[in-house]
């Protein structure tokens, strides 16, 4: 059973989540009975209201972070498909509509979305140069000072960022008048009337301040509105002096170590050798600096990496897929290509698998497949496994994400010479366009 990260969680906090997730199941079978788009895109905004309140009931309830992240990714869905029927963008002079705007754009950066998903967040609520505080967390904010729509308590968090001299106290006051700020929202005193309805009382913006600029939450790391582990992943005690506070250092100084981010050990293997030449066991010596036995000595903390890593790979993954499903302009470039050519190369390959629709298609499902196998493998790793069967399941695992994604994945060779041949030409325009620097395309997918 998870541990309720929630303070007002009360007796079978399971329920708070089953409330919510058959809310949204039934305004989500309630969609396909309506005909007409405006009262379509109504219950589109509906279910992106739910879904949220569903993500935020699910971290309260101290579901795995990649799992909340996952029914984030339905409000956002549902936001879309509300705005591709002209639904309405939220009302942020309404107190309840502006708190779910600024804990989707928090969340969204939180849970590690690209600054292109969240530059999508941005168009589809119309959030841009709408409000001084909401402006602080937008991609490319300038810091300027703009006019709040709801100053309490949200001055006191500008000012945090304006005047660093004051920030512990500021940030201190705005933690003390937070929860009252929200009394005309519906969801103010759940904890305490309509319990069922009561998802979490969190302050997903000042965590999100703390990401973006750096700022220490040590002075109120532990206030029962901020979510710290959104930040940290994991409160690591490394000021005791005691047994835990020389694991937890340990612990640390092995998160930090390069090798540890998968991307960059993609990168590595791939530079240097074939995705058959990893070998996790090896990976974890250097990783560690620990012997083989030594490794089978400390299996709690192997396993504790293991499921952090396997965790890492398949948020990748899941980001790697929207990025496919949702190309870039530099990506679409490259599609356009291959739309240019695909006919010709048909003609004298009638075995040529170029057409983008199956060039596409082919490699989401190699990415769906590697994402099952991941998912399956976390919550496996949460049994009571060896440490040499469980490097063993994550080496055969690293290999086909390796395979996947530190590279564009190779197309039919007479395709690819044509590819080349042109494409260089259409990214220039796009580049100067932009204004932006020459742009390596395979690292789209990094």
């Amino acid at each position: 059973m998870q541990t309720p990260r929630e303070a007002f969680f009360l007796l079978q906090p399971e329920r708070y989540v089953a409330f919510r997730a058959a809310n949204a199941e039934r305004i989500r079978s309630g969609v396909s009975s309506l005909t007409k788009r405006s009262e379509m895109a109504e219950q589109y905004v509906q279910l992106a209201h739910e879904t949220l309140y569903l993500s935020i009931a699910r971290y309260s309830l101290g579901d795995e972070l990649i799992d909340i992240q996952e029914t984030f990714l339905q409000s956002l869905e549902a936001w879309r498909q509300a705005r591709k029927l002209n639904g309405p963008v939220p009302d942020l002079t309404d107190r309840a509509a502006y708190h779910r705007a600024l804990w989707t754009l928090a969340l969204a950066i939180l849970l590690g979305f690209s600054t292109n998903d969240i530059e999508q967040i941005v168009h589809d609520l119309d959030l841009r140069e709408k409000d001084g505080f909401l402006d602080l967390l937008l991609p490319g904010s300038t810091n300027r000072r703009r006019k709040l729509l709801h100053p309490h308590p949200y001055q006191h968090l500008v000012d945090a960022l304006f005047g660093p001299e004051d920030r512990e106290k500021e940030i201190d006051r705005f933690l003390k008048s937070y929860y009252a700020a929200q009394e005309a929202c519906d969801w103010y005193d759940r904890h305490v009337d309509h319990e069922e309805e009561f998802f979490g009382y969190w302050s997903f913006e000042l965590a999100g301040l703390v990401g973006l600029y750096e700022w220490s939450d040590q002075s109120f790391i532990d206030n029962l509105f901020y979510p710290r582990d959104l930040v940290h992943q994991r409160l690591y005690r490394t000021w005791q002096d005691d047994e835990t506070g020389s694991q937890d250092r340990e612990i640390v100084e092995i998160l930090e170590n390069p090798l540890f981010d998968p991307e960059e050990l993609g990168r590595q293997i791939m530079e240097g050798r074939s995705t058959e030449a990893f070998d996790s066991k090896d990976y974890f010596e250097q990783l560690t600096g620990l012997s083989p036995e030594q490794i089978e000595d400390h299996p709690d903390q192997m396993h504790q990496w293991i499921q952090q890593l396997t965790a890492k790979l398949l948020e990748s993954v899941r980001q790697l897929r929207r990025q496919v499903r949702k190309p870039g302009p530099e990506m679409q470039a490259f599609i356009t290509q291959i739309k240019d050519v695909t006919p010709e190369t048909d003609a004298q390959n009638p075995d040529s698998k170029a057409s983008t629709e199956q060039y596409l298609a082919e490699y989401l499902e190699s990415l769906g497949e590697l994402e099952g196998d991941l998912d399956r493998e976390r919550q496996q790793q949460q049994g009571d496994q060896s440490v040499v069967t469980t490097m063993e399941r994550f080496g055969e695992l690293m290999q086909k994400y390796v395979g996947l994604v530190p590279h564009v994945p190779a197309t039919d060779p007479e395709l690819q010479r044509r590819v080349e041949e042109n494409i260089d030409q259409h990214l220039e325009e796009v580049r100067q366009k932009r204004g932006d620097q020459p742009f390596d395309w395979t690292d789209l997918l990094e």
